[in-house]
């Protein structure tokens, strides 16, 4: 993650070896309602971002990744908190997220 002064916002960059060692931290922040319900849009969607990025076409440890992320079923859960949140963008960013474990 990053952060551009000049633009003042965070963004995740595309070109990293991240591995995905701890998916209990993952799951936590994941089902921590009271951070997503005040958080902004922004935040969610860098999330997904970051977690997009553990398994983009092209990362070294894009299986391994998955593999790690499925194992603690989290699509139902990202699912899960679509429901709540009702976002559109959202849904969109999800979509494209579920689409790597399919």
């Amino acid at each position: 993650m990053h952060y551009s002064e000049s633009r003042q916002l965070y963004y995740i960059t595309d070109e990293h070896c991240a591995v995905l060692c701890d998916t209990q931290i993952v799951m936590k922040l994941l089902l921590s309602w009271r951070v997503w319900e005040s958080a902004a849009d922004s935040v969610w969607l860098l999330a997904l971002d970051a977690l997009n990025s553990l398994v983009q076409a092209g990362h070294i440890h894009q299986q391994y990744n998955i593999d790690q992320l499925c194992e603690v079923g989290i699509i139902p859960k990202m699912l899960g908190i679509w429901k709540v949140c009702h976002n559109r963008m959202a849904l969109m960013q999800i979509q494209s997220y579920c689409s790597h474990f399919l």
